[in-house]
């Protein structure tokens, strides 16, 4: 386990040490990722994920690499430049906002494999790729959540249910819904004597 970021550590060397100081640091955007910089030395986060607990959204941000390692934790946002923290909250609010389906367009096999869904939300026309189950969670239904298979963005359908008719015969193709689903939606079959 970690000791807590004291104000009088110096800045980190990011290759021995995972700890970030907020006024030590700086971050600027790279291509799809982000330049992280402390102590002279630069790496490229590809990802920037909350660590612990989701209701203090500006504390604990993990960089990681392509592959998922750590490069480094931030404890606060609060001493941050200004440009920094902006593209640093811009990015985790594109991380973890998850917009809301409200229709489906289509679904279209992917040349690399698995299904584009083209969909309509609340903030506008949107795509992503589900691959097998594992973009999938069906533990709530009739809550659906999609986790696309690339950007790892998520995406709700709150009451698939609620859904128009021609949304839920698009995606009853492509999503495992049986009659298990069926029956939680209708509230169940009761029987008289």
């Amino acid at each position: 386990m970690r000791d807590l970021v004291s104000p009088f550590v110096p800045a980190i060397n990011l290759v021995t040490q995972h700890q970030l100081v907020p006024h030590a640091i700086d971050i600027r955007q790279n291509g799809a990722g982000l330049l992280l910089i402390a102590n002279g030395e630069e790496q490229t986060a590809d990802q920037v994920v909350r660590c612990f607990p989701f209701t203090t959204p500006d504390q604990w941000i993990s960089f990681r690499d392509e592959t998922g390692a750590e490069l480094g934790l931030l404890p606060t946002l609060n001493g941050l430049n200004a440009r920094a923290r902006t593209l640093l909250e811009t990015r985790l609010k594109a991380r973890y906002d998850i917009p809301i389906i409200q229709s489906l367009r289509n679904i279209e096999s992917s040349k690399q494999g698995g299904a584009i869904w083209h969909i309509n939300t609340e903030e506008g026309q949107m795509s992503f790729t589900m691959r097998g189950d594992q973009s999938l969670s069906l533990n709530a239904f009739p809550e659906v959540v999609f986790t696309d298979a690339i950007t790892r963005k998520r995406y709700k359908i709150p009451d698939f249910t609620k859904l128009d008719r021609a949304s839920q015969k698009i995606a009853r193709t492509y999503l495992p819904i049986g009659s298990r689903h069926d029956s939680r939606r209708r509230g169940g079959r009761s029987r008289r004597g």
